[in-house]
């Protein structure tokens, strides 16, 4: 038997109320679903890179390297050296008036400089890679030039803060 209030005009109202929890219950199964499909792209989007500096055993240094060393001269141009020995062996500069195009462009100058260079795995040489740079670029940008040297081959990364 309800609880009933008097309203002053001599009726009675009930204060019996039947909550439909069927909203809440679908609210908090979506819930659960947007947790666990965000759970898996986060391991999706994850790009494996190894630390560059202090990580292999003294041994591991007598393996002949090749540096791939990429700065930023502005937000829509690149320059790419790599560096055999402690000299340069071949350069360019990759260009875009958006980050798509210099992307594009940073991957054609890959193809064409390492495929007649040889330096993907041949001769037990490996591919590192420094990238330099600095507030002014994008984070988005800068993933974007860690991919296309992982597409590359790059086995280890390094992001430095662009040299003074």
């Amino acid at each position: 038997m309800g609880v009933s209030v008097n309203q002053g005009q001599g009726g009675k109202r009930s204060l019996d109320a039947e909550l439909n929890l069927v909203p809440f219950i679908d609210l908090l199964s979506m819930c659960i679903c947007f947790l666990l499909m965000t759970a898996v792209w986060l391991e999706i989007g994850a790009i494996q890179i190894h630390q560059l500096f202090g990580s292999k055993p003294a041994a591991a240094d007598e393996k002949k390297t090749v540096e791939v060393k990429i700065r930023w001269l502005s937000e829509s141009k690149l320059l790419a050296e790599f560096v055999r020995d402690g000299q340069v062996v071949q350069q360019f500069e990759a260009t875009g008036a958006t980050p798509v195009e210099m992307k594009a462009s940073l991957d054609t100058h890959m193809n064409q400089v390492i495929g007649p260079l040889g330096f993907a795995g041949a001769d037990g040489l490996e591919m590192i890679g420094k990238v330099h740079s600095n507030s002014r670029i994008s984070y988005g940008d800068v993933i974007s030039v860690l991919d296309v040297l992982k597409s590359f081959g790059v086995g280890s990364l390094a992001l430095l803060p662009e040299e003074g």
